[in-house]
């Protein structure tokens, strides 16, 4: 349990990470993973953030965020790519 003022440290996909290519956008907005090239997550569902907004859509109102940094990375044909939060319990 994180007590008032403590921080949070997370991560968060976009909609361009690899691990959500094909997937299938649910009524709620969530996107159900059905094609994971390791095989460990298909039928897991994923929130994923488009923006900074979104990431503060998702968090309050339990959390004020503090830091957003963004990753696109390119591994070998693997694309990562995500937020970085860091966000303070209210």
């Amino acid at each position: 349990v994180l007590k008032p003022g403590g921080l949070l440290a997370a991560n968060f996909p976009d909609e361009e990470n690899f691990i959500l290519a094909n997937s299938i956008r649910q009524p709620d907005g969530s996107l159900l993973v059905t094609s994971d090239p390791y095989g460990l997550r298909n039928g897991i569902r994923f929130v994923a953030a488009k923006n900074a907004k979104d990431i503060d859509a998702m968090l309050a109102p339990q959390f004020r965020t503090v830091a957003v940094g963004h990753q696109d990375d390119d591994y070998y044909g693997i694309r990562v790519s995500g937020f970085f939060v860091v966000a303070r319990r209210c």
